[in-house]
């Protein structure tokens, strides 16, 4: 049986999402090395778009100038994920 891992933002002076505070390089290799030891992710709806509108590969295959490059390995973890949508 594999493993079940839960993952959320909480603080112990409460919870932060990506609209408190600045995320820093550490926070995101932290988690980039976390999803990409996963074989699955179960988001809900709301955090699916966030992170498939965020952290997709641009069409043009660049990522954008305000992505800096400390950013890119959790994004391209994210990028390379497969999202599954309800029918």
């Amino acid at each position: 049986m594999r493993s079940l891992r839960f993952s959320i933002n909480v603080t112990p002076d409460g919870c932060h999402d990506h609209t408190v505070g600045i995320p820093d390089e550490d926070l995101h290799r932290n988690a980039a090395a976390y999803i990409a030891g996963t074989d699955a992710m179960l988001l809900d709806r709301n955090t699916n778009q966030l992170m498939e509108g965020a952290w997709r590969m641009p069409a043009n295959g660049v990522w954008p100038d305000r992505m800096p490059e400390w950013m890119q390995p959790f994004a391209k973890t994210m990028d390379a994920g497969k999202m599954l949508h309800p029918a």
